[in-house]
């Protein structure tokens, strides 16, 4: 199977191409597992093979969404408000909260 690969000797999967989830989410996998046995006698090794089943999930494909909702200068509290901002994130559980708003450039 192109889309993974497993480490010869670690037996670590991997993705090793691209995938379309909308295409198709689940992949079942054969893996097989050779030891080196009698091969330095010219036979073969013993082996054994086990099933590996992936399935695929959305996860964090939506970018966060800012929005400004206040722009004119208004007094609250002594403090002047300049702006007030609304940000969602529409992906779901943890990948859909917002970490953090900073402001990264400006004069």
């Amino acid at each position: 199977m192109e889309l993974f690969a497993v480490h010869p000797t670690s037996g670590v999967v991997y993705l090793s191409g691209k995938f379309n989830v909308d295409e198709q989410d689940r992949y079942d996998l054969e893996i097989l597992a050779v030891d080196r046995g009698m091969k330095l006698y010219g036979n073969n090794g013993v082996s054994s093979t086990a099933k590996l089943f992936v399935h695929v999930e959305r996860v964090n494909e939506h970018a966060p969404v800012i929005n400004v909702v206040t722009r004119s200068p208004m007094r609250l509290d002594k403090n002047l408000v300049y702006a007030v901002l609304t940000v969602e994130d529409l992906d779901e559980n943890s990948n859909g909260e917002i970490d953090s708003v900073v402001i990264v450039d400006g004069d």
